[in-house]
């Protein structure tokens, strides 16, 4: 799963990053040490020479969560974004491997259940494959919307062009 993205906008390259910059707070690995005062950024990650690498900071788990990735370059009268989401490697290789294994369980072993009339068994040969999907819609496309929205919103505020 990975997706293109491109936003141009008239601000220069340095104006770009500093957008990002109020975007994006550094990844943490341990608690806040000041929990009263909490970083209120939506995305977590880094951002650096141009080149960006982050996330959406969500209250919950979510495994499917967009990585975004891309750099900031001068464009004509200002400066674009180009960037792509994609899952993170480890959950799309559990998935390819998820889905692999219950594909190949449900074709060699959906036309038997039916010829046998064992339609339970054959819901679930078929259901698998199906919920695999639909983990990986649920989690991973709503994320994808929201964090386009929410840099395409940041650089409208800041004159954006296309």
């Amino acid at each position: 799963m990975s997706s293109r993205f491109t936003i141009q906008t008239r601000l220069s390259v340095v104006e770009a990053e500093r957008v990002l910059e109020g975007l994006v707070q550094p990844k943490r690995f341990f608690l806040d040490p000041d929990p009263a005062t909490p970083d209120r950024r939506p995305f977590a990650g880094r951002i650096d020479g141009g080149a960006f690498k982050f996330q959406r900071v969500i209250t919950g788990r979510n495994s499917f969560l967009p990585i975004i990735v891309g750099r900031v370059t001068p464009g004509d009268g200002g400066a674009v974004i180009r960037g792509h989401m994609r899952l993170a490697i480890s959950v799309a290789v559990v998935m390819t491997g998820f889905m692999g294994a219950t594909l190949t369980a449900a074709f060699n072993r959906l036309p038997r259940e039916l010829a046998s009339h064992n339609i339970w068994a054959a819901c679930v040969f078929a259901f698998l494959p199906l919920f695999g999907a639909l983990l990986i819609g649920i989690g991973y496309y709503p994320e994808k919307h929201k964090a386009m929205r929410l840099l395409v919103d940041a650089f409208e505020r800041n004159r954006v062009v296309g």
